[in-house]
């Protein structure tokens, strides 16, 4: 099992008492937030696997190959680069896109969107995020 990284307090609080069995609702995605064991399962990204916190260095591997250069964009098109991606810790899926926190800042919560292969933040904390967010009990 893959050891954890250092993840923000208020996301570890959080975890403690995550069931996994119900999603999130947040701006209309349903986010599935992984519990602590689910974090350092295997899960497959272009066929290669990696633990699931980690996920985000498959996509980036697949996207130097099929873009080149050394970044993607976020949501106002700035440069985000791949070294920053690729360091991404993930936490959540909902529709194919994966929540990750960004250790460079602060570990704010930000949208790796895989049908274009860019990024958008989405809250500066994860507890500004899950405060927003809705727990969805009809599941």
């Amino acid at each position: 099992m893959t050891e954890l990284p250092d993840l923000p307090d208020d996301y570890t609080g959080f975890l403690n008492t995550h069931s996994g069995k119900q999603p999130w609702d947040s701006k209309g995605v349903e986010w599935w937030l992984a519990t602590s064991k689910e974090l350092s399962k295997k899960v497959n990204i272009d066929g290669k696997q990696y633990p699931y916190i980690n996920q985000l260095l498959g996509y980036t591997n697949t996207l130097k190959e099929m873009l080149g250069g050394d970044a993607t964009t976020d949501e106002d098109g700035n440069e985000f680069s791949f070294s920053r991606l690729e360091a991404g810790l993930a936490f959540a899926t909902g529709d194919g896109d994966v929540l990750f926190f960004d250790p460079s800042d602060n570990y704010s919560v930000w949208c790796f969107c895989h049908d274009g292969g860019d990024v958008e933040r989405q809250s500066p904390a994860f507890g500004d995020w899950i405060s927003s967010a809705e727990l969805l009990e009809d599941y």
